[in-house]
């Protein structure tokens, strides 16, 4: 049914509305969002250091399950150094967005019917489409550059850095997509140097970020990866993780691209760690990667771990609802199977797993 138009403005004015720097999560993504190659940039991808330029941003989608009718992202610059202009956008001529790219193309309908939007603020700029009853919203198999973001007179001294990260409006914690909510994979943030200075150092990442326990069947791999280092100085048979993980497939530690990447069990690697017993709240910590150089340094480098828990999802399929109430109530009369992550089971966290935590999860699904 036809939103009211009353309700489409009011959506539109939403969008539009100041936004906020934050970074989106991971999780099945439905949609990839991410850059292709800055044009402004030297041949190692970094600032010129030459005084000032002006750099552009391909954003491209990659949709992969279906139609969106509504859309909304934000994007904004930061800097350690750096200085920077205007922050401006544009949508990409080539696709038929809303009525006036669509009778330009001689393409129809377009994605967009009710509105295209684009909202210039500081240090950032926002995209927004809305679809009404005649617009087809953005194709399921779209994969493009929707639009580019530009920041102009870039300049700064040899590793001075700038930040193309994402952004949203205040309140929401994701960005809008219809049918994906918070399962939106964004490349970024992205980071650039001005050239001509030494090298940074190395640092460590770890993927996927944040950590979502489910699927264990599937799902047991925590990537680690180690940035900025010379590859050919590692010994890689002496990368750790949590000083005494070894990697945990056989083709690990491998490189990719400038990084080397190791893995490690996540039930090992939780264990191991000091974050057992999970809290309800999930965990924010660090963890370690360490590496000895051929020329015998030794190298322990800190990242952050996040962990997200679904209070209650006892299957672990990233949901909670009716079938955990089954699995509880399967387990507490019936003899059946324990969650494989133990204190999942213990969902009102007094330490123990009874019927009390099977009334809690009924509260938690509302059954």
């Amino acid at each position: 049914m036809r939103a009211p138009m009353k309700a489409t403005v009011l959506l539109a004015v939403m969008v539009l509305a100041s936004f906020t720097v934050v970074s989106a999560q991971y999780f099945e993504p439905a949609v990839f969002i991410n850059l292709d190659e800055a044009t402004g940039l030297d041949a190692d991808l970094n600032i010129p250091d030459e005084g000032p330029v002006d750099l552009t941003f391909p954003i491209r989608f990659i949709n992969v399950d279906a139609n969106r009718t509504a859309i909304s992202n934000g994007f904004k610059f930061a800097s350690t150094g750096c200085t920077f202009g205007a922050v401006t956008g544009q949508w990409n001529p080539n696709f038929p967005w809303d009525w006036p790219h669509a009778i330009a193309l001689g393409i129809f309908p377009p994605y967009f019917d009710q509105g295209l939007f684009l909202n210039e603020f500081e240090n950032g700029v926002g995209f927004a489409g809305l679809t009404g009853a005649s617009g087809s919203g953005l194709p399921a198999d779209f994969n493009g550059v929707a639009y580019t973001v530009s920041v102009a007179g870039v300049d700064g001294a040899p590793n001075d850095g700038l930040t193309l990260d994402s952004s949203w409006w205040a309140p929401a914690n994701y960005w809008l997509w219809s049918g994906v909510a918070e399962n939106v994979y964004w490349g970024g943030p992205y980071d650039l140097i001005v050239a001509g200075g030494p090298p940074p150092p190395p640092y460590t990442t770890c993927w996927p970020q944040p950590t979502i326990l489910k699927a264990l069947e599937n799902d047991k791999i925590l990537n680690v990866a180690i940035h900025n280092e010379v590859i050919a100085d590692v010994v890689f048979a002496s990368i750790l993780v949590q000083g005494k993980i070894p990697p945990y497939t056989a083709g690990a530690p491998y490189v990719d691209g400038d990084s080397i990447v190791t893995d490690c069990f996540i039930m090992r690697f939780l264990g191991s760690s000091g974050f057992r017993p999970i809290p309800p709240e999930g965990v924010q910590d660090q963890y370690t990667v360490e590496y000895d150089k051929v020329g015998g340094e030794h190298v322990v480098l800190t990242g952050d771990y996040v962990l997200s828990v679904y209070q209650g999802d006892v299957t672990l399929d990233g949901l909670v609802n009716a079938e955990d109430v089954v699995f509880m109530s399967q387990y507490l009369w019936h003899s059946g199977p324990m969650c494989e992550i133990q204190e999942f089971m213990d969902i009102d966290a007094n330490g123990r797993v009874d019927i009390r935590d099977l009334q809690t999860l009924i509260e938690i699904t509302g059954l």
